[in-house]
C-alpha cells in the first residue's frame, strides 16, 4: 500500500492544510522547527506573509531574519528546517531564480534544488546522530513553501508540500506535492496557512479568518492572525510579521524588516 499523500489535501479547505492531511492520511508525520506562513489570494492579488523566528541546525535562536524572497515579479516564503550543511534556503532561491528564465522553469528547478538539498540535510543530520529522521512508517513533512505571481494577470498561488520517507540511513527519498490557485482552490478568495498555525486552527475555525481580514483589512487581519500564533508559540513563532503583494504592478513590500530587500534590485522578472 503507498503511504504517499495525495495533493488533493493541499488546498481543499479555507485556510489550512495540516488538519486535512492528519484526518485523510493520519500516517503522515508532520516536523514543523519554526515559521507560520499566511498566503491570502484575492481576486486582484495574492498577499504573503511570515513571521521572523528562525533557529539554526542546534536549535538556538537566531536574530529575526526575513523569510519572505522577492524574485522580479513574484514573492516566494517557506518553514524553517535544520539549517546548515547542504540546506540553505536562500541560496536555493537565489540559484534557481538565476538559472530561470520563465516562472515555469523556476518552479521546477527550485523544487529539484530543495528536494535535493533536503535529501542531503536529512543524511547529515542522521550521520550525526539526531534521531528525528528515524526510519518510520509513512511519509515525514519537511517544508511548505508559498509562491505568488501574476501571470497574465492573474493571480496565481501555488503550495508545494515536501515530504521524506525514510526507510533506513542510506534511503531517503524525499518528493512533493503541488496544489494551484486557482484550479485547486475552491474559490477565487482563499487563504492559506503554513508552517506552526495551532492557535489559528483552535481559535479561529473555518472561515473566520477570512471573515476577519474582510473586518480588519488584509494587512492588519494578517498582522494579527500571525501575531496570535506567536502569542501561542513564542519559541517558534516571533514577530516582526513581514509582508509582501503580488498584483498586476509586480511584488512590493506592505511591511519589511530592515534585511528584507529580495532579489528584485537586482535580478530580471521573469515571464
Amino acid at each position: 500500500m503507498s503511504h504517499k499523500p495525495t495533493v488533493i489535501h493541499l488546498l481543499r479547505s479555507c485556510y489550512t492544510n495540516t488538519i486535512i492531511a492528519l484526518i485523510l492520511f493520519p500516517f503522515v508525520y508532520v516536523q514543523v522547527f519554526t515559521t507560520t506562513i499566511i498566503a491570502y489570494r484575492t481576486g486582484v492579488a495574492v498577499y504573503i506573509a511570515t513571521d521572523s523566528r528562525a533557529r539554526d541546525g542546534n536549535g538556538r535562536i537566531l536574530p529575526p531574519i526575513c523569510k519572505i524572497h522577492i524574485i522580479g515579479n513574484a514573492a516566494i516564503a517557506h518553514t524553517g528546517f535544520h539549517s546548515g550543511g547542504s540546506y540553505n534556503a536562500d541560496s536555493i532561491v537565489c540559484q534557481s531564480h538565476r538559472t530561470s528564465r520563465t516562472l515555469k522553469e523556476f518552479y521546477g528547478i527550485y523544487s529539484q534544488k530543495m528536494s535535493d538539498a533536503l535529501t542531503a540535510r536529512i543524511i547529515e543530520v542522521q550521520a550525526a546522530g539526531d534521531t528525528t529522521y528515524h526510519p518510520r512508517e509513512g511519509p515525514i513533512r519537511l517544508v511548505q513553501a508559498a509562491i505568488a505571481d501574476m501571470p497574465n494577470g492573474v493571480p496565481h498561488l501555488v503550495v508545494l508540500d515536501f515530504y521524506a520517507i525514510v526507510r533506513d540511513s542510506a534511503d531517503v527519498t524525499v518528493y512533493y506535492l503541488r496544489g494551484d490557485c486557482p484550479g485547486d482552490c475552491p474559490r477565487d478568495t482563499f487563504m492559506f496557512v503554513g508552517g506552526i498555525s495551532s492557535a489559528i486552527e483552535r481559535i479561529l475555525p473555518g472561515e473566520k479568518p477570512v471573515r476577519l481580514l474582510d473586518s480588519l483589512g488584509v494587512v492588519a487581519g494578517i498582522d494579527s492572525l500571525i501575531t496570535l500564533q506567536s502569542h501561542a508559540t513564542p519559541d517558534s513563532v516571533s514577530p516582526p510579521i513581514d509582508i509582501v503583494r503580488v498584483n498586476h504592478l509586480g511584488a512590493e513590500w506592505i511591511q519589511q524588516k530592515e534585511n528584507c530587500y529580495g532579489y528584485s534590485h537586482k535580478e530580471p522578472r521573469l515571464k
